[in-house]
């Protein structure tokens, strides 16, 4: 279990095509994990008939060890999900 940040890069054509990159999984900083999300699912949250666009999705991974042990139930760190969608104009289709 480890700490990671994933960034997966998408160019998106007026068709609503999408081209991810670097692969399916997304770039790992640390190589621990792999983007929850698959292209279907991005695709899935476009505007049909946009035009043509590139977007960045940043996630990041956090195990956070509870010192007080609040929670009741839980032992040893609990994994934080956070992602952000943005837009990129360098990664829109020619």
């Amino acid at each position: 279990i480890g700490d990671d940040i994933i960034i997966s890069i998408f160019s998106i054509g007026d068709d609503g095509s999408l081209t991810r990159y670097p692969d399916a999984d997304g770039y790992s900083h640390f190589n621990n994990k792999e983007s929850r999300f698959t292209d279907a699912e991005i695709s899935a949250k476009l505007v049909s008939g946009a035009p043509k666009t590139g977007a960045v999705l940043v996630e990041v991974y956090y195990h956070y060890h509870q010192i007080l042990n609040l929670l009741e139930g839980w032992t040893g760190p609990i994994e934080v999900h956070a992602y952000s969608i943005l837009p990129l104009s360098g990664a829109e289709p020619k």
